[in-house]
């Protein structure tokens, strides 16, 4: 191969690079107001197959709805990436990325 064909893929390689790591920071890593973030964990109460909808329940009582049922199942525990929309009010928050398996409810109890 040419030296100037190397050069050229190389510089093409980088820039793909760049580009999809741009996309993932954009897609997943920033958010408007990271300040306004905060980590909840819950419990799942409900998998609705039907729905393809997955209900989970905080330390407070509150329930959250989230889309994608695929492995959860009742008594996951799940961490939420909450967005509090710059208000004290908790009824207007939203969850903001997609949730993560934290384990079994029943391996915390003691």
């Amino acid at each position: 191969m040419k030296k100037s064909t190397v050069i050229i893929l190389s510089v093409l390689i980088v820039a793909c690079a760049f580009v999809l790591g741009d996309f993932i920071y954009f897609k997943y890593g920033r958010t408007k107001n990271s300040e306004n973030q905060y980590p909840l964990t819950t419990v799942v109460v409900d998998v609705s197959e039907a729905t393809d909808t997955v209900t989970v329940k905080d330390y407070n009582g509150n329930l959250w709805q989230f889309k994608g049922v695929e492995d959860w199942e009742v008594d996951d525990i799940a961490t939420l990436l909450m967005d509090s929309n710059g208000t004290e009010e908790i009824k207007d928050d939203f969850i903001s990325a997609p949730p993560r398996y934290n384990g079994r409810f029943e391996n915390w109890k003691r």
